[in-house]
């Protein structure tokens, strides 16, 4: 990315929208511009503007000039606080496409696992490499860090740098992470930077792009919101991190290969109400009576014409909740989305022709939901998270530490335009002191393993991006069918022995100083 360049990207400050409503306004749900997601009274709550074409500095000024702070902003999208009062001023506001509900970034992480991992024995099984990572420079990009004051100098370096998108670290699940960087290259430097949606990750992936970082490890997704085929926003800005600043982007596949129902869309019997892969009607799984779901279809992702509603039914066929975002041409997205509290602990998701449509042929269609779909309908491949698709970046999986078989859970490929994905494969379990001491489970354990050894490569024998991430593929070992396939990519991930005679070198795999000196000549190459 060139410095010199003007700013793709920026992380503005937050702010609060004091105006109120007027009686003679009318109400949100009258304002065509404003997802019917937020209809209602609202206060305080954040909101995603679009605005195509504009800078995110642009963008800023000109909401900011309409009394509408701004937290964050990329191009063309920036996040804010919203009230009634703020829905019709960026209902008004030229060159303002539509106002959404922000798209959240997942964890990757699952719940404490039941035994300690013995990935860290399993990765150096071909000898020690001291001083790991000295030189190296890891951002975690993930949801939260909390707790991660107790552990410096401890579990974590003495010094960490660190960009907070909020002042609250509700979640420890960047902290688990960027222990196990710190497990495997404890000598390397950690930026820690939370996110919170799309607007948050494209400003940090902008800002990590000046900071001069070598491996980024993001054990978070966005899952469903756009093809998983390198063209969304997210994907094509971590591609350009990786092309032009050398970065080694290291992302969990996701742990989705059992949340998704896809497959061509039809309507055999002229109800209009849709079959995704010739079933009609997926059942789907709500713990607690609650259902988070999602459904794309293959439209352009600016200019969907076909209008099509996610209907949620309960047992005994009734309505629970519906999404029914119009697409009528551009500006449109393919895309719904909704959370609701259902009666049913297994509702069934439908996908319905909104009145007056007509389903063309050969449109392609994807069903997520976050608790998973029944488990005879689930779809076992192209479930990938976003942005484990992107151009350059290595997706990695989860695997049994101690069998190194793939976990039944993680995300499989290829991308949706036949690359293949995931890269690799690490341990899907890691012993954390901020989750305790029977770890976490997921490909988020997974790819902080990759992303330590990244560091220890790039500060050691393979001092470029290109060479390390060949000898990560290179150094793996066999896991699940015999080859390269889309479940474990070239296998699980190892260290491989070290250099030979740098064992014993105090400093080793090289000296301190001689590491230093590599970061520098990459800092200079880039």
């Amino acid at each position: 990315m060139d410095r010199s360049a003007p700013r793709r990207l920026a992380a503005l400050g937050a702010g609060l929208l004091l105006a109120g409503p007027t009686a003679a306004a009318p109400r949100p749900a009258d304002l065509p511009r404003v997802s019917p997601a937020l209809r209602g009274p609202r206060a305080g709550e954040r909101a995603v503007v679009e605005a195509p074409g504009l800078s995110a500095a642009e963008l800023t000024e000109k909401l900011e000039s309409a009394g509408i702070p701004v937290e964050a902003a990329a191009e063309g999208l920036a996040s804010v606080r919203i009230d009634d009062a703020a829905l019709r001023r960026l209902d008004g506001l030229p060159g303002v496409r539509r106002v959404r509900p922000p798209w959240p970034v997942r964890p990757k992480g699952g719940p404490p696992g039941a035994v300690r991992t013995a990935a860290w024995e399993a990765l150096f099984a071909d000898g020690a490499w001291r001083e790991r990572g000295r030189g190296a420079r890891v951002a975690v990009v993930d949801v939260g860090f909390s707790g991660v004051e107790d552990l410096l100098g401890a579990e974590l370096p003495r010094a960490v740098r660190t960009r907070f998108a909020s002042g609250v670290q509700a979640s420890a699940h960047g902290t688990a992470v960027a222990e196990v960087v710190a497990d495997v290259a404890p000598a390397a430097e950690l930026w820690l930077v939370q996110v919170r949606d799309e607007v948050d990750l494209l400003a940090a992936i902008d800002w990590l792009g000046d900071e001069d970082v070598d491996v980024v490890n993001a054990s978070i997704g966005l899952d469903n919101t756009w093809p998983a085929d390198g063209s969304s926003p997210v994907s094509a800005a971590v591609a350009e991190l990786v092309a032009t600043r050398g970065v080694v982007w290291v992302n969990a596949a996701g742990n989705e290969n059992r949340r998704y129902r896809s497959g061509p869309l039809t309507d055999a019997d002229g109800d209009g109400r849709l079959e995704i892969g010739g079933v009609e009607g997926v059942p789907v799984e709500a713990p607690g009576g609650r259902a988070e779901l999602s459904f794309r279809w293959s439209e352009p992702m600016d200019a969907a014409t076909t209008d099509i509603d996610l209907v949620l039914l309960e047992a005994d066929g009734g309505e629970c909740a519906r999404s029914a975002e119009p697409q009528d041409g551009p500006g449109s997205s393919p895309y719904e989305a909704l959370a609701a509290d259902c009666a049913s602990h297994e509702p069934v998701a439908v996908p319905v022709l909104a009145e007056g449509a007509a389903l063309p042929e050969g449109l392609e269609g994807w069903l997520y939901a976050a608790g998973g779909v029944a488990e005879d309908l689930a779809t076992h491949r192209g479930n990938l998270t976003l942005p484990a698709d992107a151009v350059g970046a290595l997706a990695v999986g989860a695997c049994d530490p101690w069998t190194g078989e793939l976990e039944p859970y993680s995300s499989r490929g290829p991308t949706e335009d036949g690359r293949l994905r995931p890269d690799l494969c690490a341990a899907g379990l890691a012993a954390t002191a901020s989750l305790g001491a029977d770890g976490f489970t997921g490909t988020s354990a997974s790819a902080p393993h990759v992303a330590g050894l990244a560091a220890l490569f790039l500060a050691g024998p393979f001092p470029e991006a290109e060479a390390t991430t060949t000898a990560l593929r290179d150094r793996a070992a066999e896991a699940g069918p015999e080859g390269v396939d889309t479940g474990a990519g070239w296998g699980d991930a190892r260290a491989g022995p070290p250099p030979a005679g740098c064992a014993a070198l105090p400093g080793g795999p090289f000296p301190g100083w001689f590491a230093l000196l590599l970061a520098a000549r990459r800092r200079r190459a880039r």
